[in-house]
């Protein structure tokens, strides 16, 4: 434990130096954020707030190049802030998938947090799924460029036509309960957090099929410095440790931006 004090303590003590040195300052990264409450979501005033939030301003401090969580951190679409940091240096993204199709286009630093990406019907319906030849056959609402929508083109051979891109939770929701579509993509630790926000029946929705277990990360624009991302997975490392069973600084920022329960699953 006190190893562990004293490594949080040194590197606390370099970023105060770098502040006083005046070589590290706010605004020096441009971040984006998608809504996966709670891990991400947006506060009344429309800024980011949540668990990861917390901790990668948290670990970005500590690596000595800080983010000001209210002017450098925002929300745009999730297609427009992919291509963004993939093209303009001195940006980053979070939370994404790493996906094979994203792989070589950023550099990453994580996993952050990890949830269940799946399939949510209306409670009643009557869709069944037991295997990937049964995706295919529904219709489904996916937000657009994001990682489930590469799982179900690449993994199930879902075609693009099955396929209805939107860009928000709220739309995928509304086209489910107006029978649009008969599936729509959600995180099982998100979906809660989303529907009662919406003012919809919380017990109106399950999920039906798990597409993956998901592991999500920071992408940064490939031109940022190696030495700098290592300084950031230290950080991270740091704040996700915990040492005789007491929680680590993550555990903690999660349960405090996590009242809800997760998306129940539909009984096989």
């Amino acid at each position: 434990m006190v190893t562990h004090i004293c490594r949080y303590l040194m590197v606390f003590f370099l970023f105060q130096c770098a502040l006083v040195n005046g070589t590290a300052r706010a605004g020096e990264f441009k971040a984006y954020v998608g809504e996966i409450p709670p891990l991400i979501y947006l506060n009344d005033a429309g800024l980011a707030r949540g668990a990861v939030v917390d901790v990668v301003v948290e670990a970005m401090e500590m690596a000595g190049i800080p983010l000001d969580q209210d002017s450098d951190i925002a929300s745009i679409s999730w297609a427009r802030a992919i291509e963004d940091v993939e093209y303009t240096p001195r940006t980053m993204i979070f939370c994404m998938a790493r996906t094979e199709q994203r792989e070589d286009r950023f550099k990453w630093v994580g996993p952050v947090a990890e949830m269940n990406v799946g399939l949510v019907a209306m409670k009643h319906s009557s869709v069944s799924i037991s295997d990937k030849d049964d995706v295919r056959k529904y219709r489904i609402g996916v937000i657009r460029s994001s990682g489930p929508v590469d799982i179900l083109e690449s993994e199930y051979g879902v075609l693009k036509e099955n396929l209805t891109q939107v860009a928000s939770d709220e739309l995928q929701f509304r086209m489910l309960k107006a029978g649009r579509v008969d599936l729509i993509t959600q995180a099982d630790i998100a979906a809660p957090v989303l529907i009662r926000e919406m003012g919809m029946p919380s017990g109106a929705y399950e999920m039906v099929h798990v597409l993956q277990h998901l592991y999500l990360y920071v992408a940064f624009n490939k031109q940022t410095d190696d030495e700098l991302l290592e300084k950031v997975r230290e950080a991270i490392g740091e704040l996700r440790s915990s040492e005789d069973g007491a929680p680590s600084r993550y555990d903690l920022l999660l349960r405090k931006h996590a009242p809800e329960e997760p998306l129940p699953y539909r009984a096989k």
